[in-house]
């Protein structure tokens, strides 16, 4: 029985691990994957070693060989394609700026995006463009539109969208979230910017009773708690999905390492059922299992069908049977079995963070949380199990966070040990007044407001936590293999007693083979930047551990593009940014000094630095020399710039609207936006001999042994 319990295991982690060579490995190189693992095959069976072995190893191998790679092509063939109706088709059809109505029905519950609008999915049927031909499309479209005209919309509402319909870009800075992969993995190939949005039908009886309980316990919270303290326990009880919480509130608990506070996962499944069992002791097994199952079908329902719900709501029934036939659970096979079955459902799901971080939490805390809890057995058990749960979980998920968000948390496990008993006071007030406002809205309402100190308290804590020295530490993009390396560690250590007795000399080796190379290019490094903006152009300058940025636009500009791009550099310190003395900067400076550490700040000045040597600065442009080079960023082409004072090798500019001034500059290199230039102009450009690149496709990066380098090309 054993035995066969191991092959059965086997066969799960094989599929496993054949969709994670879906990161290493695209479908073009199927054929490279299938030889490569049949050749590891042939080598763990042990044939060309020569060894004698049974025909059960050679076929178990082959088989498992077999599985994982049915786990690739399973994933590959489950990966959305856009069909020729699709939507997307559309947009090579229509004309820059046209704008078309679509008509569809709603899928997704409205949300607010980062910049303020609303944003939600719409299963398309019709296309009407400007000539007023109609066509059937089909797909799903991304639509952002104004947050008055989606108000009382919920999934399966039937709307007409009037906008423009656009292609998703990926990334056009380093570091960047690659929005249109995602979108890629949802089976939406296409967005559109919405100027209004018309009710057609309202949607079915259901999915209105789902939005007006979640709008129901959210007014619940925020009643008498008032917004963002309602919003953010709302966020804690049905999570972060459902609720739009406050952007720099999220971005400070995540900074924190309490971002999986905000949304619904195991903690909340495990403290909802917990707490139902603990006043169901008194009933009888079979009346517990239908009153949990009842408790978690609610919860999954309210919340979401998300993969981590799923997951950690499958696993709770497996409690519950267990509970039922007086048996116990074999929790690592549980996980194994859920998150296998989950994957069968859906195989996209393997690169869902939220699945991931949900399974490897609860992994960590099922194989490290009991030794780890020994380990600390000089502490009263209630104080052991508070420091060890968020330590075991922490061990099993900071890869993946550093893998995913560049950065690490350092007193991550400290706050998380502060924080556990106020959330789980949270989380459980928060239910319970929520589904009491359901019902009797004023009573729930005000059993929230009790919750107004804790919930202060908290804010207080990760305020604290985020003030602190080094309280985010970025570390660079980290490559997917030193991840599996990482993580393969992490099992030897767990599972292999002669890896338990040198864990630290392991951990250190690891750590020191890891950060090495990183180190090393990080001092080494020269490098230049001019970053894909809307506004003025940004420049990032790396120059051997010295790093600078020149101009910020705006507070967008330095959330969305330059802490993206310093995260995945792994810059934690600046030394020096230089920008104009106005309100816009002075916001976009004050966000950007609450993520990195800067040293000094240049307004309009003539000061020279070791690693930046500035010529000349005023409102209209920046002179300066670096990399045995000579930099002109044109700021203001409507003032002209004496031609005669700076000469310069390359010259950077948004919108070049005075041709002649750039020629009389004579630069070899002109960097600027090409959708704002004209045919004549560039042409002209050209016979003068003067190269011409844009950042329009993506951001330009130059090095000293490289030279120019469009990101976007790459």
């Amino acid at each position: 029985m054993q035995r066969k319990n191991l092959y059965i295991y086997s066969g799960l982690i094989a599929y496993i691990i054949g969709l994670l060579f879906t990161g290493l490995f695209t479908l073009s190189q199927g054929l490279f994957f299938c030889l490569l693992i049949l050749s590891l095959c042939i080598v763990g069976s042990g044939i060309i070693f020569f060894k004698p072995i049974r025909r059960v190893k050679v076929f178990s191998t082959f088989f498992l060989a077999l599985i994982i790679i049915g786990g690739f092509f399973y994933y590959h063939w489950r990966f959305p394609v856009a069909d020729t109706l699709d939507i997307s088709n559309q947009i090579s059809t229509l004309n820059s700026g046209e704008n078309i109505a679509v008509s569809g029905k709603v899928i997704s519950n409205p949300r607010l995006n980062q910049n303020q609008k609303a944003r939600f999915v719409l299963q398309v049927e019709k296309l009407v463009n400007i000539s007023g031909n109609s066509q059937p499309v089909t797909g799903k479209v991304y639509v952002t539109a104004p947050l008055l005209s989606v108000k009382g919309l919920f999934p399966s509402t039937q709307v007409t969208v009037i906008g423009k319909l656009y292609q998703p870009l990926p990334p056009l800075n380093p570091g960047g979230f690659d929005f249109a992969s995602y979108l890629e993995r949802e089976g939406i190939f296409s967005g559109l910017s919405a100027k209004s949005v018309a009710l057609q039908k309202e949607g079915n009886s259901w999915q209105k009773f789902l939005f007006s309980l979640r709008l129901r316990m959210i007014q619940t919270h925020v009643r008498y708690l008032d917004v963002p303290w309602g919003n953010l326990v709302s966020s804690m009880v049905i999570g972060s999905r459902a609720v739009d919480l406050d952007l720099d509130l999220q971005n400070s608990f995540r900074l924190a390492g309490l971002a999986h506070t905000l949304a619904a996962s195991g903690f909340h499944v495990s403290l909802l059922l917990g707490t139902v069992l603990f006043f169901c002791q008194s009933l009888s097994p079979r009346q517990r299992l239908i009153i949990g199952m009842i408790s978690l079908v609610i919860y999954a329902t309210i919340t979401g069908f998300y993969p981590s719900i799923l997951r950690s709501s499958l696993m709770g029934v497996a409690g519950l049977i267990a509970i039922v036939n007086d048996r116990s659970v074999k929790s690592c096979a549980s996980l194994l079995l859920v998150g296998v079955i989950l994957l069968l459902i859906n195989p996209l799901w393997i690169w869902d963070i939220g699945f991931q971080l949900s399974f490897m939490a609860t992994l960590g805390l099922i194989v490290s949380l009991p030794p780890i809890v020994k380990r600390l057995d000089w502490l009263p058990p209630t104080i052991a199990n508070l420091v060890a749960v968020p330590l075991s979980a922490t061990i099993w998920t900071l890869p993946l966070v550093c893998y995913h968000f560049n950065h690490i948390p350092p007193y991550g496990i400290f706050t998380n040990i502060l924080a556990t008993p106020l959330v789980i006071i949270i989380t459980l007030v928060g239910i319970f007044s929520g589904f009491i406002g359901v019902f009797i809205p004023v009573l729930g309402s005000s059993i929230a407001l009790l919750l107004y100190p804790i919930v202060r308290l908290l804010i207080i804590l990760v305020e604290i936590s985020n003030k602190l020295p080094f309280s985010s530490l970025a570390v660079g993009k980290i490559n997917i293999l030193s991840i599996f390396l990482i993580y393969g560690l992490i099992l030897l250590i767990q599972f292999n007693k002669w890896c338990q007795k040198y864990w630290l000399n392991l951990t250190l080796f690891t750590v020191i083979l890891l950060t090495i190379p990183l180190i090393y290019q990080k001092f080494t490094l020269q490098q230049l930047t001019i970053m894909t903006t809307r506004d003025k152009p940004v420049i990032v300058i790396q120059n051997q551990g010295k790093n600078a940025v020149i101009n910020l636009n705006d507070k967008n500009n330095v959330r969305f593009n330059i802490l993206a791009f310093l995260k995945s550099q792994g810059i934690n310190s600046l030394e020096l940014v230089l920008i104009n003395s106005d309100k816009t900067n002075q916001l976009a400076l004050t966000l950007l000094q609450q993520y990195i550490s800067i040293k000094s700040v240049i307004y309009p000045t003539k000061k020279p630095l070791k690693s930046l040597e500035i010529i000349e600065k005023n409102n209209d442009y920046i002179h300066f020399k670096l990399f045995d080079k000579t930099w002109l960023l044109i700021e203001n082409n409507n003032n002209k710039i004496p031609s005669n004072t700076i000469k310069s090798d390359i010259i950077i500019s948004s919108n070049v609207t005075n041709l002649e001034q750039i020629i009389a500059l004579n630069p070899q290199i002109l960097i600027t936006n090409l959708f704002n230039i004209k045919q004549e102009k560039l042409d002209n450009l050209f016979a003068n001999n003067i190269k011409v690149l844009s950042w329009e496709n993506g951001a330009i990066q130059w090095q000293p042994e490289k030279g120019f380098i469009s990101y976007g090309e790459n």
